[in-house]
């Protein structure tokens, strides 16, 4: 069964990358279609993968407001189960690297996200300064605040740009935890094991401090929230 479902999970990704690109090249100037095929493509998979999603704080999303949602990040199967859960249209910001990816690379190509190389600096504030560009003039941006995967499934330190984003924009941020994936996708192979997953979505945050010191406390404190609820 478990082979059955990754051979579906597989599919149904390869169907909607190929549905995005070709949708792609006709409505390249209005991007908005993309956001119900991803919806689609998320829950089609997650019902392929026997993956069921409960959500708390639904209510805390406003809906047309612009948010910067931080989710944790511990493996692939994040994006869809993110997708499937906020009630709202998301753009995310991802490594450039992961373009080299087939079926992956393809999807991310034909989308509105954005790339960035992570070890480039100057790239990597040129990714905030679209990110910003594409709050005010698309929607809500993702950004994961741990800067990659956590492998081991634990929190790992959050990297300042996407507070830095919340300070030069003045968007609200609004933390989210994604907890049981480790149980599902397991690391370093291609099991999909049936399962559930909570998806907690916290009140948006405001009065993102200036001021280094202070702004690295925020951080803190955001961080040890989300590890808290992840330990529950």
């Amino acid at each position: 069964m478990s082979l059955l479902r990754f051979i579906g999970v597989i599919a149904v990704t390869i169907y909607s990358t190929l549905k995005v690109f070709v949708k792609s090249i006709f409505y390249k100037s209005n991007p908005s279609y993309y956001f119900i095929d991803m919806k689609l493509w998320a829950k089609r998979l997650l019902w392929c993968s026997g993956t069921s999603i409960e959500v708390v704080g639904m209510e805390n999303i406003v809906p047309n407001e612009k948010y910067i949602y931080l989710p944790n990040h511990t493996n692939l199967i994040d994006i869809p189960i993110l997708f499937a859960a906020i009630p709202d249209d998301l753009h995310f910001m991802y490594r450039l690297s992961l373009q080299k990816i087939p079926i992956l690379g393809l999807a991310l190509r034909s989308l509105p996200f954005i790339p960035i190389i992570r070890e480039n600096s100057k790239n990597a504030v040129g990714g905030i300064a679209h990110a910003a560009q594409t709050i005010k003039e698309h929607g809500s941006v993702v950004l994961f605040p741990e800067g990659t995967r956590s492998y081991n499934g634990k929190l790992d330190k959050f990297k300042r740009g996407a507070f830095a984003l919340a300070e030069q924009t003045g968007n609200k941020i609004v933390p989210v935890t994604i907890r049981g994936v480790a149980n599902i996708t397991p690391q370093g192979g291609i099991k999909i094991n049936k399962g559930e997953v909570l998806v907690t979505i916290n009140k948006p945050i405001t009065d993102i401090p200036a001021d280094r010191t202070e702004m690295r406390h925020f951080i803190d404190d955001i961080h040890n929230m989300m590890f808290q609820q992840l330990m529950q």
